[in-house]
């Protein structure tokens, strides 16, 4: 979702005035900024807002201070049952981020991307990879950062029947279809990336820009392949 300069700027000096306490406005019929109170009682870390003041809002806009580099479950829950675009910056004293869009249906580039957890991470590529390519929308799963130290959540094999796709052997694997695999130390499987033409591989790794690599050395890794049915 694009803001115009004058409205970006309002949010950001909004954002710096009040940190340390996270920022929290919404983008209204017209596009512009309009601010809010924090009324969370750990406005540090979290938000709240009046309800009534969010009617009429076609985005909401929020910052995390705390350099959190992710959407939280919370975050991600509560987008998702107000079915409009939110915004999230990291801001420290001196200065605010990028927003990153939860909900926004444009999509400006699958390679290059910046990571930001539930934003742009393993998923969100091969969500929006299906979405632009394939012009099939897969749902969003809330999901908090690092959950993959956490061997209860495992959420690929948990949800991946849920959006749609199916188990299928190895050697059968086509492009488009989906690789899960094991990177790193992880209590679970813990990354996707789509297999696409000559033989190369579109992921997302934690903390790296989005990219295109051989597939070879990603497929020892590999523990499932998807294909998506519908």
């Amino acid at each position: 979702m694009k803001l115009k300069t004058y409205t970006l700027a309002a949010f950001k000096a909004h954002a710096l005035a009040q940190w340390p306490k996270e920022a929290v406005g919404i983008i209204n019929g017209t596009g512009d900024y309009v601010e809010l109170e924090n009324t969370s009682e750990d406005p540090e870390n979290a938000f709240e807002a009046d309800s009534v003041e969010l009617d009429g809002a076609i985005a909401v806009l929020h910052t995390h201070t705390k350099d959190q580099r992710a959407a939280s479950f919370t975050d991600m829950q509560q987008q998702a049952a107000m079915g409009i675009p939110w915004g999230i910056a990291c801001c420290g004293q001196f200065g605010v981020g990028n927003v990153y869009w939860l909900g926004s249906p444009e999509v400006e580039t699958l390679e290059g991307r910046e990571f930001f957890h539930g934003i742009h991470d393993c998923y969100s590529i091969i969500r929006d990879y299906y979405s632009t390519k394939l012009g099939i929308a897969l749902p969003d799963f809330p999901r908090s950062d690092h959950w993959w130290h956490d061997k209860d959540a495992n959420y690929y094999a948990r949800f991946y029947r849920d959006a749609g796709f199916k188990r299928i052997q190895p050697e059968d694997a086509e492009v488009n279809d989906v690789l899960l695999m094991r990177v790193g130390p992880t209590q679970s499987i813990n990354h996707g990336a789509i297999l696409v033409e000559n033989n190369m591989v579109l992921h997302h790794l934690v903390n790296r820009i989005s990219s295109r690599e051989p597939a070879g050395r990603w497929l020892e890794k590999v523990e499932l392949v998807l294909r998506y049915r519908g």
